[in-house]
């Protein structure tokens, strides 16, 4: 897996990890009981739009093929699935440990 850190987290830069392959195929099935090949995000969105939120960009590629949702998080618009899908990636990959500054709920870093 591929990290890309840029503004308020704990590390910037890009890191690289590796998952256990079972989790990845686990992984694997919950983006497939989303059909998440066929999501995507309305821009502009009529529900509207939050202002200052981080944006989730998700990839998968398999067998040749490639399928990215851009998902601003403030996106009223977005299949609630996205932020299922970009949560249980997170909690797989374990990213906490690059985008936390400390504990709790709102240990999110303050400096970009």
């Amino acid at each position: 897996m591929v990290y890309d850190g840029d503004k308020y987290v704990k590390v910037h830069g890009t890191v690289t990890s590796q998952v256990a392959p079972a989790d990845v195929l686990a992984l694997g099935q919950r983006f497939d009981a989303a059909s998440f090949d066929n999501l995507s995000v309305p821009e502009p969105c009529p529900k509207g739009e939050m202002t200052d939120m981080p944006t989730n960009r998700l990839t998968v590629v398999r067998a040749g093929s490639k399928h990215t949702v851009k998902h601003y998080l403030g996106n009223m618009c977005a299949p609630k699935v996205l932020a299922d899908l970009a949560a249980a990636v997170d909690k797989t990959a374990a990213t906490q440990r690059w985008i936390r500054c400390g504990g709790g709920p709102q240990a999110y870093c303050n400096k970009p």
